[in-house]
């Protein structure tokens, strides 16, 4: 997808030298770094997850237009771009769970935890912390990267059942029989994807496309 146009700089600088110079680092590293999604990348090894921002899976999906997009992987490949190949530098204060350093990194003077959700491939993960909300209200207000369609946020993507409701391969579509008995389907983006489950002994089901859901008789749940 290509973003509307670029964050302005001049409304935005004052935030990024407030960003660059109001924490105290533990640790900081510089070398080149291999993206391994929209919010984590790897430098000499070292994982580094971008704090207090959140970009989609890399195998996350969301809609634009009535058509489905890879938002995960294209929010990695923005990140590729705004890296190329120039070294990156990153300005770390502990870890998360899973051993990543939580990092503000840069190439250059840029800051690419603000980049990422100022182009609204990324979200600002108020969880931990405010400091992105500005860039994201930006990217917002211009339907900018994801803003510019349907998404569920990554952090309730992840909570999505996997194991025992795995669909087939390009059947994405969630088939679900309401507490009416209206058989309703659903498209990952919509607004309440995330959070609809696929029972199978109840009779529902995935499709691998609404014509299918369609003619199964199934009915788009947003026209319920």
């Amino acid at each position: 997808m290509t973003a509307r146009g670029p964050m302005p700089r001049s409304s935005i600088i004052g935030l990024m030298l407030a960003l660059i110079s109001s924490a105290a680092w533990a640790e900081t590293i510089t070398g080149q770094a291999t993206v391994i999604d929209g919010d984590t990348l790897k430098i000499h090894g070292i994982k580094h997850r971008l704090q207090q921002i959140d970009a989609p899976e890399h195998d996350q999906t969301c809609r634009k237009e009535g058509v489905t997009w890879m938002c995960g992987a294209e929010s990695a490949q923005h990140l590729r771009k705004l890296i190329r190949s120039r070294p990156v530098y990153c300005e770390s204060n502990g870890k998360d769970p899973y051993g990543r350093y939580l990092s503000v990194c840069f190439v250059g003077k840029r800051n690419l935890n603000a980049e990422m959700v100022g182009s609204g491939y990324a979200l600002a993960y108020r969880k931990y912390g405010s400091d992105y909300v500005e860039f994201e209200e930006h990217a917002k207000e211009k339907q900018l990267g994801l803003w510019a369609g349907t998404f569920v946020e990554p952090w309730r993507y992840r909570q999505m059942p996997r194991a025992d409701e795995k669909a087939p391969e390009g059947c994405l579509i969630k088939g679900n029989i309401n507490s009416k008995g209206r058989h309703l389907y659903h498209r990952p983006g919509d607004r309440s994807y995330a959070n609809t489950r696929i029972n199978t002994s109840k009779g529902e089901r995935w499709f691998c496309s609404e014509k299918e859901a369609q003619q199964a008789g199934w009915t788009a749940a947003w026209t319920k």
